[in-house]
């Protein structure tokens, strides 16, 4: 049987030192090859199965003990948990045999074939093991999903060693500019489900947006002391010509709402970063007794940006992705009982990427299920009529 989805799960060891590389918080992860969850669940489990040594950071960690209440605890014991509560993991895999599996993680399927995902914009970070022949572009595609990520992957190096292609050779200059390669032997041969002597690398990028690292960027275009205000040109704010077909219309309006709200939370994060700079107002300072030098601990204009886009772009998914459950294209083919059932799964929906690929997805899974929801909708109203007659007599 041909091996269509390369699917070789990673072991714990080859995990932990994956999930070392991550520099900063992890506040959103996505496994777009996830498989069953392996990277995910050795993290939650706190990698049972290594010594301290073979953690990363926990061996950096002094081997000492914490008084609590009657009992004491070894740090090196919270040092493992680490990964183990992260506040959001998104995946992605293609196999549908492995989404139950994942489900259990907690993890939210947000997309099946992740050459078919157009962006990645609200997720911190991406931590990912795709089959071996397509890892250069896999990654390659992360990149370009990705706004303000790390990035790790892990890769046969054979991809890194031997860059004859352009996509390879992109791939490589991405990692001299952006990130960093270590190349490990043996990571499929021990104590992994499935075995291969394949040598590996492991791939780290970090993805900055350039607004963040370049204040003079930021405060492109604009002015010093006083001028009058303009009114907005009123071309900017009339209607789009868009696409015809309902599909590719709302994908459009979608995509463009994301790129206007990434650049709505960036322009408040630093309008609130410039206000903070000015100080707080006479009021202010009268209340809490300070000076004109008093200023307020603020975060940084990426944490800001961040948090506030993560909101915007929730919010415009469910907006997405409610029209699409409320279009005819569903409605003139749903009674009002088989529409609510599948409204009110709509939190399951809401968690796929909004893309035209999930849409006719979806879709086709509705069509081909319409038997079934019909035959649940008999059998309830039975059920129904049954609690009815029971009743009356």
């Amino acid at each position: 049987m041909r091996d269509i989805y390369q699917f070789y799960p990673t072991g714990e060891r080859l995990a932990a030192k994956a999930w070392a590389k991550f520099k900063r918080p992890v506040r959103h992860l996505c496994d777009p090859s996830a498989g069953k969850g392996h990277l995910i669940r050795h993290a939650k489990e706190g990698f049972p199965g290594l010594a301290d040594e073979d953690i990363p950071w926990v061996a950096e960690v002094e081997d000492t003990e914490v008084q609590e209440g009657r009992f004491r605890a070894r740090v090196r014991d919270y040092a493992r948990q680490k990964f183990s509560s992260l506040p959001n993991v998104s995946v992605i895999e293609i196999d549908v045999q492995h989404h139950s599996a994942l489900k259990e993680l907690g993890a939210k399927i947000i997309g099946y074939d992740f050459m078919n995902v157009s962006s990645l914009a609200s997720m911190s970070h991406v931590l990912m093991n795709p089959p071996f022949s397509q890892g250069c572009a896999h990654v390659l595609h992360a990149w370009e999903c990705v706004y303000d990520a790390e990035l790790v992957a892990i890769i046969n190096a054979e991809t890194i060693r031997n860059p004859f292609s352009q996509e390879r050779q992109k791939l490589v200059s991405l990692i001299e500019k952006f990130g960093s390669v270590e190349f490990l032997q043996d990571e499929f041969t021990d104590d992994v489900e499935r075995t291969t002597k394949v040598e590996v690398a492991l791939v780290y990028l970090e993805k900055v947006p350039r607004q963040y690292v370049d204040i003079d960027h930021l405060t492109k275009g604009l002015q010093r002391g006083d001028s009058q205000y303009s009114e907005i040109d009123p071309e900017t704010c009339s209607a789009l010509a868009l696409p015809g077909n309902f599909i590719q219309d709302t994908c459009y309006r979608f995509e463009q709402a994301v790129q206007a709200a990434r650049q709505a939370s960036e322009a408040q994060a630093l309008a609130a970063k410039l206000r903070d700079g000015l100080g707080i107002t006479l009021e202010e300072m009268q209340a809490k007794g300070v000076g004109s030098d008093y200023r307020e601990i603020a975060s940084s204009v990426r944490e800001m940006a961040n948090a506030d886009f993560s909101e915007r772009y929730a919010d415009l998914k469910v907006r997405a992705w409610s029209q699409i459950l409320r279009s005819t294209i569903l409605t003139d083919k749903l009674s009002n009982q088989a529409r609510r059932k599948i409204e009110a799964d709509s939190k399951l929906i809401y968690d796929l990427e909004f893309n035209a690929a999930n849409i006719h997805g979806f879709l086709m899974g509705v069509a081909q299920s319409l038997g079934d929801i019909y035959t649940e909708m008999i059998l309830m109203l039975f059920d129904s009529i049954i609690e009815r007659m029971r009743a009356v007599n």
